[in-house]
């Protein structure tokens, strides 16, 4: 695992870019609390993760308080295989094609409850998801 401050690009007049950057303050105040509350280290602590890209083997990110456990990769339970990107149904966009891909990339996950995980799937599909025009 590995955390960072938030970065941003931005792209456009001034005013833009003094947005893009309060935006990312506040993001980062927030990351940064986030991590304090989470793993109950001190400010300092979580201020000096944050400096750098600071990487955690599984046992330091139990030990600090980023994960609650480890737990082994199975592999791929039955039906959970994907079709590799050039055996996608030909009709799907290509935004579709690398969504596929990036599902394959992640393997098989684990969640505590099936149910909360679709509907946040769900939910950010559909704040974050359009159509394309006539679609």
């Amino acid at each position: 695992m590995m955390v960072h401050k938030a970065q941003v690009f931005v792209f456009g007049s001034a005013g833009d870019l003094e947005c893009g950057a309060r935006r990312l303050r506040k993001l980062n105040a927030w990351l940064h609390n986030l991590l304090a509350v989470r793993t109950e280290q001190a400010p300092s602590v979580v201020t000096g993760w944050l400096a750098k890209d600071t990487y955690f083997d599984p046992a330091a990110a139990l030990l600090v308080g980023l994960v609650d456990e480890i737990v082994e990769d199975a592999g791929p339970g039955p039906g959970a295989a994907l079709p590799a990107p050039g055996q996608l149904d030909p009709g799907l966009s290509n935004d579709e094609k690398l969504f596929h891909s990036f599902l394959a990339a992640l393997g098989t996950i684990t969640v505590r409850d099936k149910s909360a995980f679709y509907r946040a799937v769900a939910s950010w599909v559909t704040y974050h998801a359009t159509s394309e025009p006539g679609g």
